[in-house]
């Protein structure tokens, strides 16, 4: 993924394995609207190293403030008594308890949430980056399989190799080699050693198949995409698996489809997708109390967000901290042909789920995918 050391959240020996803590809200809110899953990732799990000889994280911490970290102070704020607050029965997972099952299962997992809150390390295939990163490669010996930890294998361009017959995709289930601008994927990587969930792999049409650990002898068989069940709103908090802009050859940051082009292919009734399209510093990130009111009080979801990362940005890099969302747009928005489902305006339109939904008052789910195209929004420094 984007990788920015220092204190940074990429798009996020003894080994000691941290027994995850599972809360479940006390709350006396039953609004059946607002259940939200919490998924927070601040270490991973351990793996063995055959270069280095050792054990290590399989991905790197990115510890946080409370208050940047959906688990704490977002958790205590949407854990109250109105019908504005989260259900009752919402969950909240962190480190070891956030693996690819607790994901995908259709009965506490993504499916069977309102929101999902996610911060960890996320991104996408193919990456729109040019820098090297860090990477687990996969070597065969006749002694047996291995894996070797290797830092800054890509350099420019290498890095565009990433998703294809050159250097496949091995954390998941199967060798992703056909990764590209048109068909993209957006990573969120589990806390089991080289597992993840693949947008764009899981969650799509027919059966899809996910492994909760590398080397699970069978798959788990599922079906549905996002939002065929209650999921509306997924908030991939960090990094940039919600890829919708880029710099152009100007230097100017421009409108891309790369990120719709991942997560259309899981997308059903889905209405909105938040989180950065680049990258972002861990002490860029927003407090996320300020939009857990600001939802509660009837703001719009997407400027919510948007709002809390006010303030963030650098003039050298405009995209950095930035956030960006996916939505859907019903076709009355439009003013002209759309060939693409990516380049209709909406200026104009007063009730598409991007400018006008909000927490407590919900629209209704779309359900003839005909009849709505894909709006992006981005925003720089300000």
């Amino acid at each position: 993924m984007k990788v920015i050391q220092r204190l940074l959240v990429p798009c996020l020996a003894l080994i000691c394995l941290l027994i995850a803590s599972i809360g479940t809200a006390y709350a006396a809110n039953n609004n059946w609207e607002h259940e939200i899953l919490v998924y927070s990732l601040e270490e991973y799990g351990w793996f063995y190293d055959h270069n280095a000889d050792n054990w290590t994280r399989w991905k790197s911490d990115i510890g946080v403030t409370n208050a940047r970290d959906p688990y704490y102070d977002f958790w205590t704020e949407m854990n109250c008594g109105g019908p504005e607050c989260m259900h009752v029965n919402s969950i909240r997972r962190r480190n070891a308890a956030v693996t690819v099952n607790n994901m995908v299962k259709s009965i506490d997992g993504w499916p069977d949430a309102d929101m999902v809150f996610f911060y960890g390390h996320n991104t996408q295939i193919q990456p729109q980056w040019s820098h090297s990163f860090n990477l687990w490669r996969f070597f065969w010996e006749p002694a047996g399989d291995f894996w070797i930890f290797r830092w800054g294998q890509f350099t420019t361009p290498d890095w565009q190799t990433w998703g294809t017959p050159a250097e496949p995709y091995r954390y998941h289930r199967n060798f992703i080699t056909d990764a590209s601008l048109e068909n993209a994927y957006a990573v969120f990587y589990a806390y089991n050693p080289l597992t993840s969930l693949l947008i764009g792999e899981d969650f799509t049409d027919g059966a899809w198949n996910t492994e909760n650990t590398y080397n699970q002898f069978a798959a788990d068989a599922h079906t549905d995409k996002l939002g065929d069940n209650d999921i509306e709103w997924v908030i991939g908090h960090g990094c940039n698996a919600v890829t919708v802009a880029d710099y152009n050859s100007s230097g100017n940051v421009v409108s891309i489809p790369l990120g719709v082009n991942a997560w259309k292919k899981s997308w059903g009734r889905l209405h909105t997708v938040l989180g950065h399209y680049h990258s972002t510093y861990t002490t860029w990130e927003p407090d996320l109390n300020p939009f857990a009111a600001d939802i509660k009080a009837g703001d719009v979801i997407k400027q919510a967000y948007f709002d809390a990362h006010n303030g963030i940005g650098s003039l050298s890099d405009p995209a950095l901290g930035q956030p960006a969302a996916i939505s859907k747009s019903p076709d009355s928005c439009c003013f002209w042909w759309h060939p693409f489902g990516l380049i209709c305006p909406s200026w104009g339109c007063g009730w598409d789920y991007m400018h006008s939904e909000t927490w407590t008052n919900p629209m209704t789910d779309p359900f003839n995918a005909d009849d709505y195209y894909y709006t992006t929004s981005w925003k720089v420094a300000e």
